[in-house]
């Protein structure tokens, strides 16, 4: 475990009595070092943490809960930051939402709760909610130390991208920090990378999620950047143990399909897998079926998703996070980008692990996921990855 207090007496604490003949000249300023040290030892350094916690995406919550997780197992007082700001309420296309909401009234009330409940006792926040910049500036004097966390809080296709909170603006004496941070794409002009490095510039480090990002971004700024492994990998597979649990809940060989549009190209690949492994198709993403399927799981939460994806034969979507857990999980997979805006999330996370032959473009693709993933060096690569970003992120929080 990381120690998250430092100490700047001469002595070794645990052999002060065996050295203080040195410093018998102060011994009453010993005597009050080493009860000062006890004590402060005891009180773990805050940290607080502002990402995309509270909307229901299987992403979303569990890079919130890796970080903040990681961070408590490393002795800190780590909380994520209660934000929610209004625009979570609609998403981008609010008619659509609760026209499908309406629909599907059972199977999203059962989806709700599994969500709900997940973001209630699992992910450790603040007891105050904050649903503004203004509201948060109550945190402005705080003495701790402020993270910028995972998803996409830097992408300005997104709202998020736009949102100050997400650059700590709010933040007047803590320390600032950036960790597994999205922009999401590389398609910015110099004025938005100029902006964005403007608000970003009293950062102590910024470990960003796409390496294609990195050069782009160094190059506006002075506050150093670093290439960081998303926030569910600073926990290993076997804390996820919890969520996925002993019992599989399809109980027959099955590939499973998650968040890819409806497309010729998703049928294809859908239809090439199962027939050549044999497998029976489950279908779990939104209210509409977008492929054939043998099973479609309307109600799920995130502790199922992880279960379908870790008991699986195949992965198919277009989510970074299952893609991220199929890496992880070390499962046969493949990619269908989505909306064009989000593409270099995906794009960058394969290729820097040598597995970019597994986004399927066009249909004479398909025929390349016959081919096995060895994850011998896939399982290298991540594990220094985590490694040095773990180093950087907690040399970071004790940084003076």
């Amino acid at each position: 475990m990381h120690n998250p207090v430092s100490t700047s007496h001469p002595s070794d604490t645990a052999s002060i009595c065996d050295k203080c003949d040195g410093y018998s000249e102060w011994p009453y300023q010993c005597a009050l070092w080493v009860i000062l040290s006890g004590i402060s030892n005891q009180i773990p350094m805050r940290v607080y943490i502002i990402t995309i916690h509270c909307i229901h995406n299987f992403g979303s919550v569990f890079q919130s809960y890796g970080l903040v997780k990681y961070l408590q197992n490393e002795g800190y007082d780590a909380e994520l930051i209660d934000y929610r700001p209004d625009y979570f309420r609609g998403g981008r296309n609010p008619l659509r939402k609760y026209s499908s909401i309406a629909l599907n009234l059972i199977s999203y009330t059962k989806q709700y709760k599994h969500y709900q409940s997940f973001i209630d006792k699992k992910i450790i926040k603040t007891s105050t909610v904050y649903h503004s910049i203004k509201e948060l500036q109550k945190l402005a004097k705080e003495d701790a130390v402020f993270i910028t966390g995972g998803d996409q809080l830097w992408n300005s296709f997104h709202p998020c991208g736009r949102d100050d909170a997400y650059k700590l603006t709010f933040v007047h004496k803590g320390k600032k920090i950036a960790y597994g941070t999205s922009m999401g794409r590389i398609s910015y002009s110099k004025d938005e990378l100029e902006e964005l490095s403007k608000k970003i510039s009293d950062y102590i480090t910024i470990g960003l999620r796409e390496q294609s990002t990195v050069s782009m971004l160094q190059q506006h700024t002075k506050v150093p950047v670093y290439h960081a492994a998303d926030p569910v990998l600073l926990l290993n597979k076997e804390n996820y143990m919890s969520f996925i649990g002993e019992k599989r809940l399809i109980n027959e060989p099955y590939l499973v399909m998650y968040l890819a549009a409806k497309s010729h190209l998703l049928e294809q690949t859908i239809e090439h897998i199962a027939n050549r492994q044999g497998l029976k198709v489950v279908h779990v993403c939104g209210f509409s079926k977008k492929c054939r399927c043998d099973y479609f799981l309307k109600a799920t939460g995130p502790g199922d998703l992880l279960n379908l994806i870790y008991y699986s034969e195949f992965v198919v979507s277009a989510s970074f996070h299952a893609t991220l857990f199929s890496v992880l999980f070390e499962k046969q997979f493949c990619s269908l980008l989505p909306e064009a805006g989000t593409n270099t999330r995906i794009e960058d996370f394969l290729s820097y692990f040598g597995l970019s032959g597994r986004i399927v473009h066009t249909v004479d693709e398909i025929k390349n996921l016959d081919n096995q993933i060895d994850f011998t060096l896939t399982k290298s690569i991540r594990e220094e990855l985590v490694a040095k970003s773990k180093e950087q992120l907690l040399s970071a929080i004790v940084q003076k």
